[in-house]
């Protein structure tokens, strides 16, 4: 996929939504008791959160598979450079953050 693709455009946009969602909510169950038991028990909050772990591995496997611009401005379209560039930048961070909380605080 190219980097300025507009389906690409539309997807980093779905997944700073989730981003959003997941930063407020985190948080909150992570801190209250009584706000992760009831959203524990909501299966929208529970489709929404196993979806957002879902899209964000689906990110990592498309992030592999984008272009990217080199420092002269050429867009790069080999694959390996690609997945070369993308696992000395921001792979570690993404494939950290999008795995599931519960795997770390077993409790919420």
């Amino acid at each position: 996929m190219r980097q300025n693709d507009p389906v690409k455009f539309w997807w980093d946009i779905i997944i700073l939504i989730i981003a959003i969602f997941n930063s407020v909510t985190i948080p909150l169950t992570l801190s209250f008791d009584e706000i992760s038991e009831s959203l524990s028990g909501n299966s929208l909050y529970n489709f929404i959160n196993i979806a957002s772990t879902v899209f964000f591995m689906l990110d990592i496997i498309l992030q592999m598979n984008t272009t990217f611009y080199d420092p002269e401005g050429e867009e790069i379209y080999d694959k390996k450079k690609i997945r070369i560039n993308y696992l000395f930048g921001m792979f570690f961070i993404d494939l950290i953050s999008s795995l599931p909380i519960e795997l770390f605080f077993p409790g919420s």
